[in-house]
């Protein structure tokens, strides 16, 4: 079995935020190659944008940004399992915003 995906660079996070914003919470596509535990859901979405930001902004110069990062993907997917889909994306559209103004 492979190691859970995690995203090594800013242009890897900003695609699966991507696929978050256009799919979640539940319109995300079923690979028919892939085992269902390997499929992406909004879980594994959310779990692959923390194991992202965790690898790629792991620099002292990172410690507000990475805090801020993890709170908005929090609150996003509090939001999106809540059936708040627009309050959702709002937030993990200002989180896209914040990984986009962070240099790795």
């Amino acid at each position: 079995m492979l190691p859970p995906y995690t995203p090594q660079t800013k242009k890897e996070i900003l695609e699966v935020q991507a696929s978050v914003f256009l799919f979640a919470p539940d319109s995300f596509s079923i690979l028919p190659n892939l085992p269902a535990n390997e499929q992406q859901s909004l879980e594994s979405s959310f779990e692959w944008l923390r194991r992202g930001v965790d690898q790629v902004y792991r620099k002292p110069r990172h410690a507000d940004a990475l805090v801020r990062m993890h709170e908005l993907l929090d609150k996003s997917y509090e939001e999106y399992s809540a059936g708040r889909s627009d309050a959702g994306r709002i937030l993990i559209g200002k989180f896209e915003n914040l990984v986009i103004d962070t240099r790795p």
